[in-house]
Formats: structure tokens, sequence, C-alpha cells
């Protein structure tokens, strides 16, 4: 009878990169939250940092949504390393003033990542791409 031995991922090992895009509705967001939970547990964050984790991506998405043009695609980057997990949400806008840094969804975003910055890229004819990065660290 053959027997199977459980191989050790070392850390390094698991430093991957996950990206997906999907239309800019509401409707997928249940859809970013389920692959972020999915991630997290896979990359072996704490049950708390899981919940936090599907909370940071369900506030990026919310915000990307409310400001995509009518067409666009939202994109989520999520990079894995052995400290930490990077999600990266991007989008197509034609609203090319600077993300709010004062409002309630920003104020939950910085309470649970470890650190959060925006941007925003010049596509050209009055479009910009928002894009808003979360970084959230295994403990």
């Amino acid at each position: 009878m053959p027997t199977h031995r459980k191989q050790l991922i070392r850390p390094q090992d698991r430093d991957h990169v996950v990206e997906m895009s999907v239309p800019a509705r509401p409707s997928q967001l249940p859809v970013m939250r389920a692959v972020a939970g999915t991630i997290a547990v896979q990359q072996e964050f704490e049950f708390d940092a899981v919940s936090d984790i599907t909370m940071i991506v369900d506030e990026l998405c919310s915000t990307m949504v409310a400001r995509a043009i009518s067409d666009a695609e939202l994109v989520c980057r999520f990079e894995m390393t052995a400290g930490a997990l990077t999600v990266t949400a991007s989008v197509r806008t034609n609203d090319v003033t600077a993300q709010s840094t004062t409002g309630f969804g920003w104020r939950v975003l910085t309470a649970v990542a470890d650190s959060v910055r925006s941007w925003l890229t010049d596509v050209g004819g009055g479009i910009a791409a928002l894009h808003i990065q979360a970084v959230k660290v295994r403990r």
C-alpha cells in the first residue's frame, strides 16, 4: 500500500500573483470577495485576518464600481508573499479627482489594512485609471 507524505511548502514557494477582471458592476462584488477569502485561507491567514481581507476587497471594489465608466472592467490583482497579501484594484473612470481619504470607506480600509494608497494614471481622452492598493500583513 503506497504511503502519502504531506509535502511542506516553504514560504518562498507561495509567492505568486492572481489577477482577475470582471465587469465593474455590483453583482460581481461577491465573486471578488470569495476569491480574496480563498486566497487568504490558502495563505494561512488567521480567521480574523481572512475577514479583514474580504472586507478590504469589498471596500476597494465597491469604490471602483462607484467610480467606473459604464463599460469598465474591474481588475483585482492579489500578490502573495511569505508575509503579506497585497491587493490592487483598478478601474477606468472619467472622475479624474483623487480618491477621497476622508470618507467612511477610506477609514474602513485604513482601520483593517496595514497600508493603503491610491493613485490615478491618465488613459487619455478625459479617462483615467483609478488604482487603490491595500496590504494586509500576516501575523
